[in-house]
């Protein structure tokens, strides 16, 4: 016996090994998942759920994207056009502070673009101030502002489009003529409604347009490629967004992404419920292979999140 008893032993010792050592899944299965998060992280993605995760990922036949925030930056929005509706310098100084007030008050990256802009104009005072935060359309508040000549309370609003439409605002053909302008250059509108009250309340009168203000969200610069990877893989893409569907589609082009597979004028609120319908598309479409499933992703960074689309296997 060449080596000896001992050389035996060993033979037999590190046949009990290998045996007893299932390497696929004891050691190739997590060096895969770590070496794989390590990547992940090193490209600013978060995994959450593991090899389970991986392994539905990779076979995603779909992915829903958010705008603001997951395709778009989401944190540093400027304002590149606005008008102010007033009929002399002193109201130009009201509308400014209560839609200084206003938006001062959320932490929504358009609102901190506002109140940046408000920032640096010639404002009344604010006196008193009661602000409700309105999530998907906007804020609104009721304001004492002291001006030159007295003290004037005002009901105001601002936020989309839709939001004016609920206040019954009405916009005249000149106004209404740059919003469909900048929404067709792929900006967000925010509109500022405001009306008088009397001090005591028992005077009211109509709201009416005083200021709109269109901001500008740039792309993130990753989005482009991750988007052409997913297509390279034969993956869908779909975006859903609050922002209206003239702005939505405008962004949607810059990524390639057809007017068909874009979601908009969704409220926060009812994302996650528009998804359930597009599986059930999914499935039709897909009614020679097997049907697909849609589940949210977040992204990390901010209240926006993308979904993914999984092709259920059998």
């Amino acid at each position: 016996m060449t080596g000896g008893w001992a050389f035996w032993a060993l033979q037999f010792a590190i046949a009990v090994f290998v045996g007893a050592c299932p390497c696929g899944i004891a050691l190739a299965a997590p060096t895969a998942l770590f070496v794989g998060s390590g990547l992940a992280a090193q490209n600013g993605i978060l995994v959450k759920g593991g090899g389970e995760a991986f392994q539905e990922a990779s076979a995603l036949d779909v992915v829903v994207f958010d705008k603001t925030g997951t395709l778009t930056e989401g944190r540093n929005p400027s304002v590149t056009n606005h008008d102010i509706i007033a009929s002399g310098a002193e109201e130009m100084r009201v509308i400014w502070a209560i839609a200084q007030a206003l938006e001062v008050s959320s932490s929504h990256p358009i609102a901190k673009a506002i109140s940046t802009l408000c920032t640096d104009q010639n404002r009344a005072s604010v006196i008193d101030s009661t602000i409700e935060e309105l999530p998907g359309r906007g804020l609104k508040g009721t304001f004492t502002i002291r001006t030159s000549t007295n003290d004037s309370r005002y009901e105001a609003a601002i936020g989309s489009e839709a939001f004016r439409s609920l206040l019954g605002t009405p916009i005249d053909t000149y106004w209404s003529n740059n919003v469909s302008t900048w929404k067709t250059a792929g900006k967000s509108i925010a509109l500022l409604a405001l009306r008088p009250l009397s001090l005591s309340d028992q005077e009211e009168t109509s709201f009416k347009l005083a200021a709109q203000f269109a901001t500008t969200d740039p792309l993130r610069p990753e989005a482009s490629s991750v988007l052409s990877a997913l297509r390279n893989q034969g993956v869908s893409i779909w975006m859903i967004s609050g922002d209206n569907a003239t702005t939505a589609t405008a962004v949607g082009y810059q990524l390639g992404i057809p007017a068909t597979n874009i979601i908009a004028g969704v409220l926060p609120s009812e994302k996650a419920d528009k998804i359930p319908p597009l599986s059930q598309m999914r499935k039709r479409i897909f009614s020679q292979s097997p049907p697909s499933a849609l589940s949210p992703v977040s992204d990390m960074t901010s209240n926006a999140y993308s979904m993914g689309a999984k092709r259920r296997r059998s």
